[in-house]
């Protein structure tokens, strides 16, 4: 009998637990539903661009509270290890997105950057299915970064001070 209390005991602690944890992370995601993404003019930014307004679509009705401009996307590649004979190459590659956060009145909130890395392997032997890999792995570390933008887009809308009423003459 006292076995099945605690039993019982530990099962309602971990329910509660996790839906404390749900509720947080929506009120997170209502926050971050009045943010919406400035368009590109790059042609070279608009795979990030559309990435980013998908994860933070919103409702049509609702009039955002803030904007976020994508200035630059930078992509680098350096080997770090080889084979014999160069017939399989080790890259460490970096991902990083240069963002602007404005308020809904168009004052700056302030620069972000985020950025992500990662290891890829290259076969010299099959340079076309290598290229397709790279390609995979571009936008897995796209997927990446836009989820850890998300994270500290939250995170600076959430301690942003609020602003003090004009004092009346």
């Amino acid at each position: 009998m006292a076995v099945s209390r605690s039993v019982l005991v530990l099962l309602i602690g971990t329910l509660l637990s996790g839906c404390g944890y749900q509720l947080r992370v929506a009120d997170e995601v209502a926050e971050l539903s009045s943010v919406r993404v400035e368009a590109v003019s790059e042609p070279r930014l608009l795979v990030a661009q559309r990435l980013l307004a998908d994860r933070l679509s919103s409702s049509e009705l609702q009039i955002p509270k803030y904007r976020l401009s994508l200035l630059n996307e930078v992509y680098q590649k350096w080997p770090i290890a080889a084979s014999p004979l160069d017939a399989v190459i080790n890259y460490r590659v970096t991902l990083a997105w240069s963002l602007e956060l404005y308020d809904g009145g168009g004052q700056l909130l302030g620069p972000l950057t985020v950025n992500t890395s990662d290891r890829f392997v290259e076969q010299r032997s099959n340079l076309l299915a290598a290229g397709e890999a790279e390609q995979r792995l571009l936008n897995q570390l796209r997927d990446a970064l836009a989820d850890k933008l998300l994270r500290q887009i939250g995170f600076e809308i959430a301690n942003m001070e609020p602003t003090a009423p004009a004092l009346m003459e």
